[in-house]
């Protein structure tokens, strides 16, 4: 399940940054609905917000070349 949400959550990324709050938001609400662990939670979290920092510092730097 987690590998599923991991791919749903960076699907959806494109050029906005996720916030860690928002993520961490869910992953708890799914840790409280016993569908994730507390270590799959804080695994998910930080991968996901590693990703959207990436995300959106790719945006940042991105120029177009003519």
């Amino acid at each position: 399940m987690l590998e599923f949400l991991k791919k749903a959550f960076l699907a959806g990324l494109g050029t906005m940054a996720v916030t860690k709050d928002k993520v961490k938001n869910i992953m708890e609400k799914l840790e409280k609905e016993g569908k994730i662990t507390v270590e799959e939670a804080e695994k998910f979290t930080k991968e996901i917000v590693e990703a959207g920092e990436k995300e959106y510092e790719n945006y940042k730097n991105f120029t177009f070349k003519s």
